[in-house]
Formats: structure tokens, sequence, C-alpha cells
């Protein structure tokens, strides 16, 4: 495929800002056919295998591992850079997440469960039979 058909190939005339995984496997294959290196060439000179450098191009597998990708990278004369945003704020959490108190009785399995917090449970009246022990001691 030449430049003027290839959608991609204007790509990795200069910098990129990457969203997306699929975005490197795309500045990868560009780099790698405007070299004029075929995917086995590019896996003998980086050390990875052919099948991880077809997955990142084509993004078959989930992710590939960071030195894997700097291996491929190096091999083309791309270098990765990351950079601050400097209008992104974190926010970070009060503190470590807080468990939920466990039920340990009908009515609070009940209630966890169906999230009904104020009406009358369906299953109670004056009949309504002792809890098991293990129910009393929250083991379920």
């Amino acid at each position: 495929m030449d430049d003027v058909t290839n959608p991609y190939a204007h790509l990795i005339d200069g910098p990129m800002d990457i969203v997306i995984p699929r975005q490197v496997g795309i500045y990868v294959r560009e780099a790698r056919k405007r070299q004029g290196l075929t995917q086995r060439q590019l896996s003998w000179l980086c050390g990875v295998s052919e099948r991880s450098i077809i997955a990142l191009e084509v993004e078959t597998a989930p992710g590939i591992r960071l030195d894997k990708l700097l291996s491929i990278l190096e091999s083309l004369g791309i270098s990765l850079s990351v950079q601050a945003d400097p209008q992104f704020k974190a926010v970070a959490p009060d503190g470590p997440p807080q468990k939920e108190p466990r039920p340990t009785t009908y009515d609070e399995l009940f209630r966890h469960i169906t999230g009904n917090t104020t009406d009358p449970l369906p299953y109670a009246s004056a009949e309504t039979p002792q809890e098991p022990e293990d129910w009393q001691r929250g083991g379920f």
C-alpha cells in the first residue's frame, strides 16, 4: 500500500498523542512498512516474537509487556515519551474503602439483598420463627 492510498501513513511524520492502544499498533505498522521491513525481520531485529508484533499491529492481544514494546520501538528508531497533562487533577479518596458491615440476621440479609431499608419485611409476622444460631453469629 503506498502513502497515497494508506490513510495512516501521515501518522508517523511527527509526534502523536496516544489515547487508545490501537494507535500504538498502527504507528508501529506504518513505521515498519516505511522502513521496508517485514514483521519477521522486525522480530529478528528486536528479539520479540513475530506473533507479538502481529498481535500489536492488529490488536488481537489484550496487551504487550512494556519491555517488548520498548524493544520494538527502539528497533524502529521510535522513542516513547510521557508528559503530564497540566490541566489534569487527580481526586484522591478521603481514605481506604470501608467495608460494609456483614448482615447477621434474616432481616439484615433481606434488606441488604433488596436494598429495602424502610418498608416492612414481607415475611415478618408474629409467627416469624427464631433465626438459626449460625445466622445470629453471622456465619452464612
